[in-house]
């Protein structure tokens, strides 16, 4: 779609709105002297146009006077400011109307195009081909934790002590496999970046999980608890929201029940439990008003700190996400949706957090049976996480490798780097 096209053609037919008022008058006096004479309402327009409202002479076939009075200039300021009133309502009824045409338009486009091979699909296979190692051993990993909080849930299920350390833990699990899944199949599609993103998630869920798994069932209580008050932001949001778009907030009966669970919550916990993780506030050594970081310190998880600032770039909008090498492909196109490169850190990430958190599964101390599964667990996870980074040093090394080689082939040099390509073209 070629933009201001239809803008031109609104301002033309804007400025034409004068000369067809006159044109309309100068129609209907020829009609009332038997003549019907389209060019010659042109020409007459025309004189008028150019200013000329007194006597002129238009050579013509017809031997007619025309007298423009008083009453038809007003006619006509009246007809123009009737018009002008109505312009808003003309353009809102032209721009639906195109709208519609360009919606049908765009979609038989779409249908009588021809389908262009799927841009993801080769890079999709050269992954699966690259990295098929990691993955499948990521794959066995995640399905070997699935299996253990499967079992885990049925032997909590049964069990007649209090099940709220084990429920949240539990739930959390069930959560972080299924991050897991997510960030596994985004890896294999190339989408590094929002792989990276899903694990800041995975992560969250691993370190509140890690520290129910200390507090026992007291901080699992606090946990599920403060609900309340995330219910109750919600509710405040959603009324500042509505008021500001003109609407009604929620009911004083539906929020009522959010209401009064919010409160009895900050009757329960005091104060500090309003903020976001107040569940945490001075539990396990973390302060009143905790940050994130402050879970991070208490679960041991310092080493992780960078990775998830960095994880957070790609999750917010951050000045800093638009400064990495993926945003520099090309800044007069759209960049690619995925690239079968730099897989290693969200792939081995996620593989410490799995394990991590399915080794929560059972309180401590475990019986023999259960010690040599961790450990087992452990094992698999330190040599699934080394084998995604030994893969892709591999691939740096042949891309560097192939790069040697063509340097070394004689004939004209060429240039390696990214550079503008034609539609539907690889970029070298």
């Amino acid at each position: 779609m070629q933009m201001g096209k239809l803008q031109d053609a609104l301002d033309k037919s804007l400025a034409n709105l004068p000369r067809l008022g006159i044109e309309k008058i100068i129609r209907e006096k020829l009609s009332a002297a038997g003549v019907e004479d389209e060019e010659l309402v042109g020409q007459v327009a025309d004189v008028i146009g150019e200013g000329n409202t007194g006597h002129f002479t238009i050579e013509s076939l017809h031997d007619i006077a025309i007298d423009f009075t008083e009453a038809d200039l007003a006619r006509l300021e009246k007809t123009a400011n009737a018009l002008n009133e109505r312009i808003p309502e003309i353009v809102d009824e032209m721009a639906n109307r195109q709208a519609e045409k360009l919606a049908q338009g765009l979609k038989q486009q779409w249908q009588d195009s021809v389908p262009a091979a799927d841009k993801t699909q080769g890079t999709r296979a050269r992954i699966l081909a690259d990295w098929s190692e990691p993955l499948e051993a990521l794959r066995m990993l995640l399905e070997l934790c699935r299996q253990e909080g499967d079992a885990f849930n049925i032997t909590f299920l049964k069990s007649k002590r209090p099940i709220t350390r084990n429920e949240a833990i539990a739930r959390l699990h069930i959560r972080a496999c299924r991050i897991a899944e997510e960030i596994l199949l985004l890896i294999e599609n190339g989408h590094t970046e929002g792989a990276q993103a899903r694990w800041r998630t995975l992560h969250e869920v691993t370190i509140t999980a890690t520290l129910i798994a200390d507090g026992g069932d007291a901080l699992a209580e606090r946990y599920f608890d403060h609900q309340a008050i995330e219910l109750k932001r919600a509710l405040d949001d959603h009324n500042r929201a509505t008021l500001a778009a003109g609407g009604a907030p929620l009911s004083q009966h539906q929020a009522a029940g959010i209401v009064r669970e919010h409160d009895r919550a900050i009757a329960k916990y005091k104060s500090d439990f309003r903020s976001m993780y107040g569940w945490a506030s001075g539990q396990l050594g973390i302060p009143k008003d905790p940050k994130f970081h402050h879970l991070q310190d208490a679960a041991g998880s310092l080493s992780l700190k960078l990775r998830y600032r960095l994880s957070s770039f790609d999750t917010h909008a951050s000045p800093r996400t638009l400064k990495q090498p993926v945003h520099h492909w090309d800044p007069t196109t759209h960049i690619p949706g995925s690239f079968a490169a730099g897989l290693e850190g969200p792939g081995a990430d996620t593989v410490q957090a799995i394990v991590q958190i399915t080794s929560l599964l059972f309180n401590e101390p475990w019986d023999l049976d259960r010690l040599v599964f961790a450990l087992a667990l452990r094992r698999l996870g330190i040599e699934t996480a080394e084998t995604w980074h030994r893969t892709a040093r591999q691939i740096g090394l042949r891309a560097q490798r192939a790069l040697e080689r063509a340097a070394r082939r004689p004939g004209p040099t060429r240039r390696f780097g990214y550079v503008k390509a034609k539609p539907g073209k690889r970029r070298v």
